[in-house]
This record gives structure tokens, sequence and C-alpha cells, in this order.
């Protein structure tokens, strides 16, 4: 018993990021991960300040959504960009396409690699929650900006700038 416990300390402590004991988003990451919706880069490392890209994000919102269990496996191929050797990430991109949470770009591909901003990750969120949309009278100037103002509803500005393009990290 005693070897057990000895063999379970070192793993209880590198089960706490290290990187994020000063971050002020601290226990919102604590908590993701207690939820198995956030992973780190290996032991004790979250990298909490490293731009998050649409791929991660994604996976993410999936999980904090629907959790791991609820994800069918789907085609690999819903998007122009995947093809040749699958990456980890095509399943998660090809079930939100399916329910309506990204369309990927104009030309067909989904670009997982690429980072996120503001307003894409706000756009994933709003629909994975099935949050309505404001109504306007007349077409709005951005396509986000319903986004924007059902965050602003939200007082989610109180964390983040009001700020379409502000790049997101993983904190």
């Amino acid at each position: 018993m005693a070897i057990v416990v000895l063999f379970l300390i070192p793993l209880m402590a590198w089960a706490e990021f290290q990187d994020v004991r000063e971050h002020r988003f601290r226990t919102h990451i604590e908590e993701l991960q207690a939820n198995g919706v956030v992973e780190g880069y290996g032991p004790g490392i979250f990298r909490p300040d490293l731009r998050i890209n649409r791929a991660e994000f994604l996976k993410m919102t999936m999980l904090a959504r629907f959790g791991g269990g609820a994800l069918p496996s789907e085609s690999g191929r819903c998007f122009a960009d995947f093809s040749g050797y699958a990456r980890w990430y095509w399943t998660y991109a090809c079930v939100a396409k399916k329910r309506g949470l990204i369309e990927g770009y104009p030309d067909g591909k989904f670009r997982g690699e690429s980072t996120v901003n503001l307003s894409e990750a706000l756009a994933i969120a709003i629909r994975a929650w099935n949050i309505p949309l404001p109504y306007y009278f007349r077409e709005p100037d951005h396509w986000y900006d319903p986004y924007i103002d059902v965050a602003a509803s939200l007082d989610l500005f109180t964390l983040l700038p009001q700020y379409a393009a502000h790049p997101l990290t993983r904190g």
C-alpha cells in the first residue's frame, strides 16, 4: 500500500498545471481540466498564454457542451482541406459541421491550425449552446455583429476586450 501512495503523490502533483498558478483564469482552467474539457502539453504544463487554434477551441467547445462520449464517429473528410493523413480534430469538426456549429471558410476549408479570434470563437460557442441571436431590421454591418451583441448582453466583455479580432489564448 505504501508503494502505491508513493507512486500516486507525484502523479497528483502533475495533475495540477504549474504554469497557471498565477494566471487570472486559473480557477476556470482548473474547472475545465477537472471536467475533462482541457488537457495540457505534458505533466503540469498548460501554456495559458499560447494562442489557441481553431481545432483546439472547437474540441474544447464540443467537450464542454456535449461531453466526450457524445461524439459519434463521423466521416473525417467533410472539409476541402481534410485530405491525406487523418488529423486528430477531423471528427470534432465533422460533428460540429453536421450540428451547424461551424461552416468553414468560403473555399470549403476548415483551417484547423489557424488561430481563432474572438468573433469566430463567439460564433462557435453561441451556436453550440443554441443562444438566440438578436433580430435586426436591416442587415448588420459585419457577419459577427450579432455574436458580439449576444456576448455584450451576457456581460462577457468584463473578461475580454470588446474587439472582434481579439486573438484568443488557451487561458
